[in-house]
């Protein structure tokens, strides 16, 4: 019931309230609790003893057949299995390994039926998250932005109680206001003037409470950001402040899944309601530039796609608005981005602190999984971080490249395509925040296989996401600062574990284009020293003679100047 929820909900933002007996100090992301007994708590210490099967629900430890393989017989298993094993795209690893998630809400939040329940929680939620705002520090950078969410919430708070204060506080089904004496209100009398008009009330309701929650969404960003850098300075020590991070932002995640049921419990297409609509109109001229714009860039893109690859997006297109495009389309694909970005990177930077332990106490150059290794490092937590990168990267839309075979991301082509924007699109590159997304999920992936399973199945995902981040870095976008070093080592690693080159081959050759570029360099180069040799010197000494040239050129004329002045004086005198 809704007193229940505002209870639960009221102890949750102090981060000790327990669901079904599970404290949440130990949940994971909306995972399952760890620190227990089975495959989803399996430690490094119970992997390297053979207990568990070192994988997560659903999956088993390795490919095809689950429980710890040993890197000897992983070797022997790659080297015979090559052709089937190795070409495995990244959706069918997913699926193998049990690493797609999608958590189940919890009890009290799955009992959310009507857009009434769902106000109700949200407007709990909204008063808990606004209240996070003292415990801000004085002196935080972040205060300001905390500042700003604080009055976002405080404005969708507003919205929230004015769909209850026409009746004294009590919302009927489907978010109608009702009267708590039995009167019917204005919005309740135009129920009985049809289905039609019932539709518009509940309609004006949902896009109220989508609006309402945007803001608290974004507030709620805004003001947990300083908080969860002060849990992150202390080195994670605070296991309390640390649920209750991950808590806010799993809660704030779950409620979007919730009002996108209310979406389709009311028939509303969500997906026309996402993205703010511009006020007022533009001009003639401006719409025509706008269309000329459109048309030259589906032009641009129908000839860089191949026409074999239009089935395969459609398909994808059509699951992604099933599962990650209803949470972008309710609450804006940005925000859905940033949401999962910062589950990700808490989750991230919580798992390096105990990665940077480990190797402080073992070295990187371990031969075997550490018999030591802190308890929380375990696979479901490192399945929670690698999802909610994976989350990030498909709010703007389906991952073309995640059905590859892996030896199709070449040099001069990313599957079907040659340019380099559909390229990057082609991998979820919108963004440097994609690129950095990558770049981690690439380090939790090796992390899994390093310091926790040293299973086949788990290197051979490794090996497949630092393989993509290498090529997007190499062969895409070479020469824009970013660089792959330690993830191209960390592959050819992998392929030695797994006794093979199939991971590494062609991460060393370089795109067309760089190599063209590098070549006019160094003719330019040739051609400026071959223009200096024939004046003299070398080419820096040529520079500075040129420049004290010119100096002393400028300072020549008011020389001859004032010498001439002074023998016009003497003429004078004599």
């Amino acid at each position: 019931p809704p007193s229940h929820i505002s209870q639960l909900l009221s102890e949750g933002s102090k981060g000790g309230f327990t669901m079904d007996g599970a404290d949440l100090s130990e949940v994971v992301s909306g995972g399952e609790p760890v620190g227990q007994s089975g495959a989803t708590a399996t430690t490094p210490a119970e992997v390297q003893a053979g207990c568990g099967d070192g994988g997560p629900p659903g999956g088993g430890g390795g490919m095809s057949g689950g429980g710890v393989v040993s890197q000897d017989q992983s070797t022997q298993s790659s080297t015979t299995n090559a052709d089937s094993t190795f070409t495995m795209s990244l959706a069918a690893v997913w699926d193998e390994l049990g690493v797609e998630q999608s958590p189940e809400l919890a009890p009290e939040l799955s009992g959310i039926t009507t857009l009434s329940d769902f106000t109700t929680v949200a407007r709990t939620c909204a008063d808990n998250w606004v209240a996070l705002f003292k415990d801000v520090p004085a002196d935080s950078k972040g205060r300001k932005e905390a500042l700003t969410g604080a009055i976002r919430i405080k404005g969708a708070l507003k919205v929230w109680g004015s769909l209850e204060s026409a009746s004294g506080g009590k919302t009927g089904e489907d978010g109608v206001v009702a009267s708590e004496v039995g009167e019917p209100k204005a919005e309740s009398k135009v129920l009985s003037a049809g289905p039609a008009e019932e539709s518009i009330v509940c309609n004006e309701n949902l896009m109220k409470c989508q609006s309402s929650y945007k803001d608290t969404l974004h507030g709620l960003l805004d003001i947990s950001f300083p908080l969860d850098q002060v849990v992150a300075s202390n080195g994670f020590q605070d296991k309390e402040a640390l649920a209750a991070a991950f808590a806010r932002l799993v809660l704030g995640r779950d409620l979007i899944r919730v009002l996108a049921a209310q979406f389709d419990s009311l028939g509303v297409d969500a997906k026309a309601t996402a993205e703010p609509k511009a006020e007022g109109s533009l001009p003639p001229e401006m719409l025509k530039m706008l269309e000329k714009a459109m048309s030259e860039k589906k032009t641009t893109t129908a000839a860089a796609e191949s026409p074999d690859d239009a089935p395969v997006k459609k398909e994808l297109q059509a699951e992604w608005e099933k599962t990650h495009g209803r949470m972008s389309c309710v609450v804006g694909k940005e925000l859905y981005e940033a949401l999962c970005f910062r589950l990700g990177m808490l989750d991230f930077m919580y798992i390096k602190s105990m990665v940077d332990k480990i190797v402080a106490t073992h070295g990187d150059d371990m031969a075997e999984l550490p018999a030591d290794g802190p308890e929380e490092l375990t696979v479901a937590r490192l399945n929670a971080a690698i999802w909610q990168y994976e989350c990030m990267l498909r709010a703007q839309g389906p991952i073309g490249s995640v059905g590859d075979n892996p030896s199709v991301w070449k040099p001069a082509s990313s599957g079907p395509h040659t340019e380099e924007t559909p390229r990057l699109f082609y991998h979820a590159i919108y963004s440097s925040h994609n690129l950095r997304a990558m770049k981690h999920q690439a380090e939790l992936c090796y992390w899994r296989w390093k310091f926790v399973t040293r299973n086949q199945g788990d290197a051979i995902l490794a090996a497949i996401v630092n393989r993509k981040f290498v090529h997007i870095i190499r062969h895409i976008i070479p020469g824009r600062g970013w660089l792959a070093d330690i993830e191209y080592d960390r592959v050819c690693e992998l392929d030695a574990a797994l006794g093979t080159n199939f991971y590494a081959a062609g991460l060393n050759k370089k795109p067309p284009l760089q190599i063209q570029a590098e070549k006019e360099e160094k003719k330019a180069e040739q051609r400026a020293i071959k223009g200096k040799k024939s004046k003299g010197g070398t080419p820096a000494e040529a520079a500075v003679d040129e420049s004290a040239g010119e100096e002393s050129a400028a300072a020549q004329p008011k020389q001859t100047q004032s010498g001439g002045s002074k023998k016009k004086k003497g003429k004078k005198k004599k």
